[in-house]
Parts: C-alpha cells; structure tokens; sequence
C-alpha cells in the first residue's frame, strides 16, 4: 500500500494541526504542546507521521519513561494514534512494528497501548477494538485495563431530574457547591479579556508545576479558533473571586 513512517519536526506545528483536523474522533488532548517537547515530567518524546503514497495518514506520539537509577523503563503510546483513515490490520502492524523497533532501541522493559478510539458510537459497535486486538495479540501484547469512556449528560432534562439520576456522592457535592455560593460565568463567545484571564490561571499553573506553557498569542489564538467552532468556557467564582476556569 506505500506505507512509511518519519519522524516529526516539532517546527512544523501546522502538519500535525491538519492531520488532526482531518482525523478519526480527535481528542483535545492531542492538540496540548506540551506533547510537541522533546521531555516532559520525566517522559522523552518522540512523534512519527505516518505517510500513504505521500499523504499523510496517521500520528503518533511514543514516550520513554525510566525510573531511578534507571532500573526499569516503559515506552508508551499514551495519547492514542491518530489516524485520518480507517484502520486496517496491515497499516496497525506496520505501525506496531516501528513501536516496538523503537522501544527496543531504548532499551525498555515494558511496552504499553492506549489506542484512543471508540468501541461504541451512538449505541453501535465500532469495528475498532476487534482489529486493535487481533494486531495487538498477535504481537503479544495483553490487555490489562478495560477502555475509557466518554459519558454524555441531557442537559434538556431538568435539575431534578438530573440530580435524581446521580448517585448520592455526587448529589452531595452539588448540594455542597449550591450551598458554597459559587457562580459560574458561562462565555460561549470569544473574547479576549476572559480568554486572557483563562491564560493567566494557566500560566500560573504551569509555573507552579515547572512545565513549559505555549505563549499567550498562541493560547489567544487557538481559543479562537475553538470558540468559533462551538467550544465553550466556564469560569467559576467564589464571593466574586475566580477559582477555577
């Protein structure tokens, strides 16, 4: 089929942007910067493209992880594989197969999979999980943790109606929260003074936590571009003080 696989250059943000913009059920997460370092917290990354005829057709991000003193290692794919085509058995093991080349290049002692692709969709089966696992286990690979979920709430259903449906943990701290007398603002369009202080908490964090952060005309604009396409942001107060965004 004219498969290949190269190794991404971090300078060329807008390739990855458009492969994920054309991608199979996109994660957020995959779009975070952070994912673009070369280390972060501890992990070496390393992103591959993968290319059909020319085209690009898939993503990936690999991550190394060692203990102290090096005793023990993992290679990851933690973010999922982003694919803008439907997965087939021969491209997944030629893409399994670079995985485990690379992981072996590192000198790892585990190897682990988070495919990232939804089993169900709007109640039906996706054919996904059964060739992820005939590749997987084909290579030895075993599954150790069921897959996440996305959970979807019916925001037409009244607040009764909600919090009946919730089980008695949740309902508590809702009640908790009413009774703390927090406010959420709710800015479904863009703008720029909120957006800004939603950077500000963000940079804040990102220092606190000693992790690099995208510059603030990069975060502004990606903001943009998500709120123009739907997205929408929270900010929650506390006695007029914002606590969390």
């Amino acid at each position: 089929m004219g498969y290949s696989i190269e190794p991404f250059d971090i300078n060329d943000k807008e390739r990855w942007n458009r492969l994920l913009s054309a991608s199979l059920y996109p994660s957020y997460r995959q779009t975070i910067d952070v994912e673009y370092l070369t280390m972060e917290k501890g992990r070496e990354i390393a992103t591959f493209i993968v290319k059909q005829d020319s085209v690009d057709i898939a993503g990936v991000h690999y991550s190394i992880k060692r203990s102290k003193f090096n005793l023990l290692s993992t290679a990851d794919i933690l973010s999922g594989i982003l694919l803008t085509v439907e997965p087939t058995e021969e491209l997944l093991t030629m893409l399994i197969n670079h995985f485990i080349s690379y992981a072996k290049s590192k000198g790892v002692a585990y190897m682990r999979i988070s495919p990232w692709l939804p089993m169900i969709v709007d109640g039906v089966t996706t054919p996904y999980e059964s060739v992820f696992n005939r590749v997987l286990f084909n290579k030895g690979f075993n599954k150790i943790n069921e897959g996440r979920h996305t959970y979807w709430i019916d925001l037409t259903l009244s607040q009764e109606e909600l919090l009946k449906r919730m089980n008695t943990q949740t309902r508590r701290n809702i009640n908790k929260a009413l009774k703390a007398n927090l406010k959420v603002e709710v800015i479904e369009s863009f703008s720029v003074e909120e957006v800004k202080l939603f950077y500000r908490l963000y940079h804040q964090l990102g220092e606190i936590k000693a992790f690099d952060t995208l510059t603030e005309d990069y975060f502004l604009k990606s903001l943009e571009v998500l709120m123009n396409n739907g997205a929408t942001l929270f900010i929650i107060k506390c006695q007029n003080v914002v606590i969390n965004v």
